[in-house]
């Protein structure tokens, strides 16, 4: 008779540690590893903190300088990482806003579809998708449609309201989402960013002044 062995022991194995990063940490260990895009998302970490206003990370700083002395010899930024890029619902909503646009104007729709495709570098069946899902914001009928892009000028011109974060804020009604939007629109970016650059012409205005020091740990 044949002696059958004794099963073995179970043993559980053991837990896995998960380290939870920061989104410096994020950049610096892609930058380590070598990643695609590691440079760019160093590039980007920077920038979000100057701009808020926050603490800049004295090794991203480090790492940054290093990045914008090679890219101002190559004469161009390091690129995002390749690959499919995340569906935006503002980016998506002014493309279908772009083909109203062309479509009121008396454009058919073949040639507003090419017309949006090459201006946003997107499939033209995603185009006609965005058309259908962000009609009712836009607008059903010519009237509607002209309403909005009246509103749109306004905020242009005035700057009384911020468009996207106006868009964004009833894109995040409709997906159930808080209305209040906590991210930065590109304007409110852009528009920061121009500040910053005065303050820092104004700053090295006088060539007796103090040059601002590179290595600082705090934003300027």
């Amino acid at each position: 008779m044949t002696k059958r062995s004794s099963p073995k022991q179970y043993r559980p194995a053991p837990p896995r540690l998960v380290v939870h990063l920061t989104p410096d940490g994020d950049a610096l260990t892609a930058f380590a590893k070598g990643d695609a895009g590691a440079e760019r998302l160093v590039l980007e970490r920077l920038a979000d903190s100057v701009l808020s206003g926050g603490i800049v990370n004295p090794s991203i700083q480090k790492i940054a300088n290093a990045i914008m002395a090679e890219a101002i010899l190559k004469g161009a930024l390091p690129g995002k990482k390749a690959g499919r890029p995340s569906a935006d619902a503002f980016r998506a909503h002014e493309a279908a806003y772009r083909y109203f646009e062309l479509k009121d104007a008396g454009m058919r729709s073949g040639e507003a579809l090419a017309v949006v495709r090459k201006e946003f570098l997107i499939d033209e069946r995603q185009i006609a998708r965005f058309v259908n899902e962000f009609r009712p914001m836009i607008g059903w009928f010519v009237e509607g449609r002209e309403r909005f892009r009246a509103w749109g000028q306004t905020c242009d011109e005035t700057g009384f309201e911020d468009y996207e974060a106006s868009v964004r804020i009833d894109l995040n009604l409709r997906d159930g989402l808080p209305a209040v939007n906590t991210k930065p629109s590109t304007s409110q970016l852009l528009e920061s960013a121009r500040r910053v650059l005065e303050a820092l012409r104004e700053e090295n205005s006088d060539i007796n002044s103090p040059s601002i020091v590179s290595s600082d740990a705090r934003a300027p």
